[in-house]
């Protein structure tokens, strides 16, 4: 009888964790159109922006990277007005500042995990290459060879910090009239967050489509279960005294 009950106690918990292993995936879209601004940072501060879905977009700012002294410093993001630069509604621009690099911190609200799974963006005609002030830093990549950048992290004081970074090229196609495009981003799977910039100047990014790891929930009868198997082990208890 012991053994009986023994052998419906781990029946119940194996029961119960392939009840409670179901995981799944969701699809969440940050587009800088559905949410506002972080009301606990300063006006001219962290402008932080909290999707109504619970995406943070938080801005950085590296100063005098790749250098010994290079430092962050407060930050801010540059989120276009409503429907200034598409009818759908507004994306953030990205602009060019020598020797600093600006950008963006991607990260949920809730702490999970997630997949970037790709990124609008246009390269506008205002951009010239010829411009020093275009230039940004010393990218290894040619101010011609423009770069979407994705890290996990970033050290602005490594020599090397473009090694930091991994490059998706942008197409501009060489169109008199700029054009959106998706970038389909790999390599950037099962991360909190993930820092975002550009080597060009004049871009505008849109419509980041994540896909999050949702949580294991455990099915209604996972408890009902578990009850079981304790159950039967006090009622052999009690019948053994």
């Amino acid at each position: 009888m012991v053994r009986r009950c023994v052998r419906l106690m781990l029946s119940c918990v194996v029961l119960s964790m392939l009840a409670s292993s179901g995981a799944s995936a969701y699809p969440l879209v940050l587009t800088f159109d559905h949410g506002d601004y972080d009301p606990s940072m300063q006006p001219y501060g962290h402008r932080d922006w909290i999707e109504d879905n619970g995406i943070r977009a938080a801005g950085f700012w590296a100063v005098d990277v790749g250098t010994p002294g290079a430092f962050f410093q407060q930050s801010h993001t540059h989120i276009q007005p409503p429907y200034c630069c598409r009818p759908e509604g507004r994306p953030y621009g990205h602009h060019a500042a020598t020797d600093d690099v600006q950008g963006l911190i991607i990260s949920l609200e809730s702490g999970e995990s997630f997949d970037v799974v790709s990124i609008e963006y246009l390269l506008t005609v205002r951009v010239d290459y010829d411009d020093p002030y275009i230039q940004r830093v010393d990218w290894v990549w040619t101010p011609e060879d423009a770069q979407m950048l994705l890290a996990t992290s970033f050290d602005p004081t490594r020599p090397d910090f473009s090694n930091e970074w991994t490059p998706f090229a942008i197409d501009d196609s060489d169109n008199e009239f700029p054009q959106w495009y998706t970038a389909e981003i790999s390599g950037f799977d099962d991360v909190t967050s993930f820092w975002w910039t550009s080597t060009a100047a004049g871009l505008l990014i849109d419509t980041i489509v994540l896909d999050v790891h949702a949580a294991a929930v455990p099915e209604p009868s996972t408890g009902a279960l578990t009850v079981l198997g304790i159950a039967a082990v006090v009622a052999v208890g009690r019948r053994r005294r």
